[in-house]
């Protein structure tokens, strides 16, 4: 049965991968921040589940590992992810752009290299979250329990 880490370990893996994707025609540091951020974010979100059901037995799963209520909330986000992500990487370019203006003042223009960086790390969150939270539902669903489609596990009201 998959523990904590190894759903952190996932959750990162995936979680870089869709950002790398969902990155891949931005510039090289752009690429490379947005897919630090989604590694992040799929390590975070790899555990949400078991944060949902608390793993107090095996049969603990319910609502926060079933498949329905994640599939719903996963095409709600992506639908919105997407413009979140255009936002977030039209704002790392403004800031791109104030850093690198010579009439700003030195420690403003840090500032806003900081900000870019951190805005390009948000944007490939919006893809690792989704990627990390269903990683743990994937693997969850290879054990002997698996998970429920709608949020009622059998074995756990026998």
């Amino acid at each position: 049965m998959p523990n904590q880490p190894v759903h952190m370990f996932s959750g990162a893996i995936c979680g870089g991968l869709a950002a790398s994707l969902a990155a891949r025609e931005q510039y090289p540091v752009q690429w490379a921040f947005e897919t630090v951020g989604g590694v992040i974010a799929g390590r975070l979100s790899g555990t949400w589940p078991d944060r949902l059901d608390p793993p107090f037995c095996p049969s603990h799963r319910a609502l926060g590992h079933a498949v329905a209520p994640a599939f719903l909330a996963t095409t709600y986000a992506l639908k919105n992810s997407e413009i979140l992500r255009n936002e977030l990487r039209a704002q790392a370019y403004e800031c791109s752009l104030r850093a690198a203006d010579p009439m700003v003042l030195p420690l403003e223009r840090i500032c806003y290299a900081c900000l870019s960086l951190v805005c390009s790390m948000l944007a490939g969150a919006t893809s690792g979250i989704l990627a990390g939270y269903w990683s743990h539902i994937a693997l969850d669903s290879c054990t002997p329990c698996g998970v429920p489609i709608w949020g009622v596990n059998k074995l756990a009201h026998s």
